[in-house]
């Protein structure tokens, strides 16, 4: 007899399995507006093809749930705090601070990377 073979996560089913989250970035904007993060929780229409009519909503971590208290278990999960404080503590990161993390610096400002000396 031999030993049962493992799926080494590159089968067919775990790819399809895999759940694509919005950015943190795009959440951060819905969740600080207080008028929009409460239409998203509260108002959400109806529809037949999502778990739980699409009432149950988490939108911190971008989930739908089939009932209200799958959601309130939810919300004391530690991936559902860890998001929570995730959204809490970082700003988004602008242009320029992209530019700069990467060593861009825009031609006519005169600036250079730190490290890179002229000659």
């Amino acid at each position: 007899m031999g030993r049962i073979n493992k799926s080494k996560g590159n089968n067919r089913a775990a790819k399809l399995k895999r759940r694509f989250a919005r950015d943190v970035d795009l959440i951060r904007n819905d969740w600080k507006d207080p008028e929009l993060a409460d239409r998203l929780r509260h108002d959400r229409d109806i529809d037949v093809e999502e778990p739980g009519l699409n009432q149950f909503y988490c939108l911190e971590c971008d989930r739908k749930f089939v009932a209200n208290k799958v959601l309130r278990e939810h919300e004391n999960t530690k991936a559902h705090k860890r998001r929570v404080k995730l959204l809490a503590r970082e700003d988004n990161y602008t242009l320029q601070e992209a530019e700069r993390g990467a060593g861009k610096t825009p031609a006519d400002s005169g600036l250079q990377p730190k490290g890179m000396q002229t000659e």
